[in-house]
């Protein structure tokens, strides 16, 4: 993967912080510091439903800067891994941007291990190299290393002097085991022992004024375990601000551990965080902290644009990629993914379940919501531009793990909206249920297996959904509040249907094979809850070769 230069492109006007400014009396009058921060980028190249992109948030960060004389620049991690742009290219474009955009220091996310060692590495040298730029990134993590030597995977800390000023600067990223299955040249130790250590090196060692931590660990428990960037900030004193990553929360004020402030900036680019300190007789005072949306309202840098641009053109290029071949269109008319079982919902559903046992992330069953689905296949070629625009959201697949008296509640929301509702459920075959309504309303569900099972009050599930319902949209608050272990995948909905679509044997073919019942519901809608024609043995499956 060769990066071009700096050189290549416009300079950004922007102040860059040096590692040795003169120095001054700041004991006697305090300094202003400006910590803009990000996190959680996944490769969002372009805006994603009117928010985010490189080159807007590129806008908002340069216009900050020009209003401060002291701005800092850091990112918690999680460059890789999102929209295909970025993923056909392994985040080049992404890094490049970063470059031209000057940060100062970055974290890593447990997604910048989703390549190779090599891949990772080469990364991490574009990032940190002199002669790729003006402006060399700091990349920091203290408590990953490479098992085979023991020797960290990159620098614990950086110490960036302002004025008379030291501002020391370290990563954390979370010790989560499952998260980085197969990534066998590493190691992660205990996030709170290595941050106690890193600080008392900063503090007494490196006589650092202000200490930043970068974590990309999540405020909110995802696990058994699970040591969260507020559990760091109860645990570790000294720490002036903890800049968090990993959970994708949205703030609109800090969380306030024991010790030290906890923020974050969402993720996929749509915001800039922005923490103001006052800086006086040693110490460090968090003034104030927003986050700034970044909006398609806002005017794209030209520099940035310009980098982007050839990646942007070849993507595009590439969805008129061919990858599969229809014997039949897949119909979506008249609400069918809201009112019972659809062909191009059960392709969709069973293409995820696949992709995910295929990436070792298995589950027990797919669940939708039927809104979601926003055009069908046709007959003929079908290509990923054809996928996009059934699935145009940009959800990414989360995977929940839920108890089964759990699951039945879940089924029972189900049964209880309208039928024609966005929220109705589309289900991977693992999964068979039926709903009887009343005229449509007051559904009630019965016959609900999973994996020809009746489902066990006491067993756990693990379930995939879609980021949106994840996050309480439709109504299905209960996945968030009762799922007792969470991982976001990070995973694209429309990417895994692409990448099953193109290994499956083809032609591919719709099949209704009874998985949803519905018994009732309005009579303008008989058409779709009528008994189908269950496809022979012989017809092709349209996921399962």
């Amino acid at each position: 993967m060769t990066f071009p230069t700096r050189r290549d492109f416009l300079k950004v006007s922007a102040l860059v912080l040096t590692e040795a400014f003169c120095l001054s009396s700041f004991a006697d009058e305090p300094i202003e510091l400006v910590v803009l921060h990000t996190n959680d980028h996944h490769g969002a190249i372009l805006p994603i439903n009117g928010q985010g992109g490189l080159a807007l948030k590129a806008t908002v960060i340069n216009r900050e800067r020009a209003k401060y004389k002291y701005v800092l620049l850091v990112d918690s991690g999680d460059y890789n891994t999102g929209q295909a742009i970025s993923n056909q290219f392994n985040a080049k474009p992404d890094l490049i941007a970063y470059r031209l955009m000057q940060y100062d220091v970055i974290t890593i996310g447990n997604h910048e291990f989703d390549h190779s060692q090599e891949i990772f590495q080469e990364q991490s040298r574009f990032l940190t190299s002199s002669n790729a730029g003006e402006s060399p990134i700091s990349l920091v993590c203290a408590n990953v290393h490479y098992k085979s030597t023991g020797e960290l995977v990159l620098p614990p800390y950086v110490v960036k002097q302002i004025e008379g000023l030291r501002v020391g600067i370290f990563g954390i990223l979370i010790n989560q085991p499952s998260l980085l299955d197969g990534k066998s040249y590493i190691n992660i130790d205990n996030e709170i022992e290595t941050a106690k250590k890193i600080v008392r090196t900063l503090r007494e060692t490196e006589r650092a004024d202000v200490v930043i931590a970068l974590t990309h660990m999540g405020d909110v428990k995802l696990f058994d375990g699970h040591v969260t960037s507020v559990d760091l900030g109860n645990e570790v004193e000294g720490i002036d601000l903890i800049v968090d990553g990993h959970a994708h929360s949205y703030f609109t004020e800090p969380k306030y551990s024991k010790n030290a402030p906890v923020v974050t900036a969402n993720a996929y680019s749509r915001y800039v965080g922005k923490a103001i300190f006052k800086i006086q007789n040693g110490k460090a005072l968090l003034d104030s902290w927003m986050v700034i949306p970044v909006t398609t309202d806002i005017e794209p840098d030209p520099v940035i644009a310009k980098a982007l641009e050839p990646y942007i053109q070849k993507a595009s290029a590439d969805l008129k990629t061919v990858i599969a071949t229809a014997s039949a269109p897949f119909p979506l008319g008249e609400k069918e993914s809201r009112v019972g079982e659809c062909a191009v919902c059960n392709l969709v559903c069973d293409s995820m379940y696949e992709y995910l046992a295929e990436k070792g992330m298995p589950v027990d069953f797919v669940f939708s919501n039927g809104g979601v689905f926003r055009a069908g296949i046709p007959q003929g070629a079908v290509t990923k531009e054809d996928v996009k625009s059934c699935l145009p959201y940009s959800n990414t697949l989360i995977i929940v793990e839920m108890k089964g008296s759990d699951v039945i509640d879940f089924f029972n929301y189900v049964a209880s909206v309208y039928q024609t509702n966005g929220a109705f459920g589309q289900v991977s075959k693992q999964v068979r249920y039926t709903i009887t309504y009343n005229n449509g309303v007051n559904g009630k569900i019965s016959d609900l297996t999973i994996n020809s099972e009746p489902v066990d009050p006491e067993k756990i599930y693990k379930i995939a959904v879609n980021s949106y319902i994840y996050n309480g949209g439709d109504g299905y608050d209960i996945i968030k509040q009762r799922a007792v272990k969470t991982i976001n995948t990070n995973i694209f909905d429309y990417d895994s249907v692409i990448e099953v679509l193109k290994q499956t044997t083809q032609p591919i073919a719709p099949v209704l094979d009874g998985r949803i019942v519905v018994r009732g519901g309005l009579d303008q809608y008989k058409k779709f809850t009528e008994p189908k024609q269950t496809p022979s043995e012989s017809s092709p499956n349209t996921t399962n070769p």
